[in-house]
């Protein structure tokens, strides 16, 4: 498969010249049939190449499900209530959030019409506007197509791949858009000399049509990135691409093709000027952790821990939830959130409230407990690896010992 999609790479340099490096990951994640995330490999967990936040632990998506639950009682509690997920894979997030809701706030859940949209694989068509509601978007950014420039000697350049002989490779010369400078010029962004970083003119185009689709409610976007005097800083003399294979990073962006992914981190200042292009107001922008914290993870950590879980499958779901605030990891991911039309109040996950945290706490086994099963990544096994043990065998012992998840 990774012969027939570089074969295709090469005639299509061959026939149109170098491609630039937007162009090339185009093809080498979206070509159908043959892109990383076209070819129906499962990219997630311990037998693929890295790990997602849905797939850590279910509480993700419960503290997704108390935002949007929230939300939706800040609009009125409409009889109609639209979530769209962009970005959805296999569906695991729409999954535990429908069914966390359906336990917590089944008023909600009946309320609630979820579109779960794959923009490498779903030909499910967008839903027409006005949207209210929520639109939902996890590590979505940080896969899409990006130019990468370079500045030598005072002179910006851009890297193309094209062909050497009958091998790819990468090469600079002048940059193909004009748009790249005005970008980085719009940004107060003045490269340094040999300093590399990466343009992503795909990000606010995609942005502003979401932001366009809601009439009343929130966007949420959930990635790795920073501001933009950040995002570009001297500090990352060569940029942030990197390819992720089996849990391990490279930059050998022109092998396996089709076979690793290809990412870059997210410019949130290019997200927040979309947003106020598509007429949006800027409510935060904020750590996953505190994100999550807000929302009352302090209440599924307690009630996991009083639980009276097997060792084992407490350990499990403690790494997990833990993993999503770990600023190390899943935690330092940032969260921006954008609204049109809502009224007094704020989404609960922008502060923190000791009252509403207690409130949740004190609900007791009222509150649904997500427990890990075998659709989610059972993180002990990348990080204990030394321990030779079935975890997929041992997710479904756990389960049949336990019962199912929930009070």
């Amino acid at each position: 498969m990774g012969d027939d999609l570089e074969r295709r790479i090469r005639e299509r340099a061959q026939r149109d010249g170098p491609l630039t490096f937007a162009a090339f990951m185009r093809m080498a994640l979206y070509e159908p049939g043959l892109g990383y995330y076209t070819a129906g490999a499962d990219r997630v967990g311990p037998e693929g190449d890295f790990y997602t936040s849905p797939a850590a632990h279910p509480a993700f998506a419960a503290l997704l499900g108390l935002q949007v639950e929230q939300l939706w009682r800040l609009l009125g509690c409409p009889p109609t209530f639209q979530v769209l997920e962009v970005g959805s894979g296999k569906g695991l997030l729409r999954g535990d959030l429908q069914d966390f809701l359906a336990r917590f706030a089944p008023g909600c859940a009946q309320a609630l019409r979820y579109t779960a949209l794959d923009l490498g694989t779903s030909a499910r068509p967008w839903p027409p506007a006005p949207l209210v509601g929520a639109i939902i978007s996890n590590e979505l950014f940080d896969a899409l197509p990006f130019q990468r420039l370079s500045m030598k000697n005072g002179q910006l350049l851009e890297r193309y791949v094209a062909l050497q002989g009958e091998e790819l490779a990468e090469h600079l010369a002048a940059p193909a858009d004009e748009a790249l400078a005005r970008y980085l010029q719009a940004e107060g962004i003045a490269l340094e000399d040999e300093q590399e970083t990466e343009v992503c003119l795909e990000s606010g185009a995609l942005l502003e049509r979401l932001g366009h689709l809601l009439e009343r409610g929130l966007l949420i976007t959930i990635d790795y990135g920073d501001l933009a005097p950040e995002r570009h800083s001297p500090r990352r003399r060569r940029g942030t691409a990197l390819c992720y294979y089996r849990h391990g990073t490279n930059e050998d962006f022109l092998r396996r093709l089709g076979q690793q992914d290809i990412t870059a981190h997210v410019d949130f200042t290019a997200l927040v000027r979309a947003g106020v292009a598509a007429g949006l107001q800027t409510l935060g922008l904020l750590s996953q952790a505190e994100f999550l914290r807000n929302l009352g993870w302090e209440a599924f950590e307690a009630q996991l821990r009083r639980r009276g879980l097997p060792q084992a499958q407490e350990r499990a779901n403690l790494f997990g939830l833990r993993e999503l605030v770990r600023r190390e990891g899943f935690g330092g991911f940032r969260v921006l959130l954008q609204g049109r039309g809502l009224p007094d109040g704020e989404p609960a996950g922008l502060r923190y409230d000791p009252r509403r945290v207690a409130g949740l706490a004190a609900l007791g086994s009222s509150l649904p407990l997500p427990l890990l099963n075998p659709a989610h990544t059972p993180l002990l096994a990348g990080r204990y690896t030394q321990e030779e043990v079935d975890w997929g065998a041992r997710l479904k012992q756990w389960l049949e010992e336990g019962g199912p998840s929930g009070p």
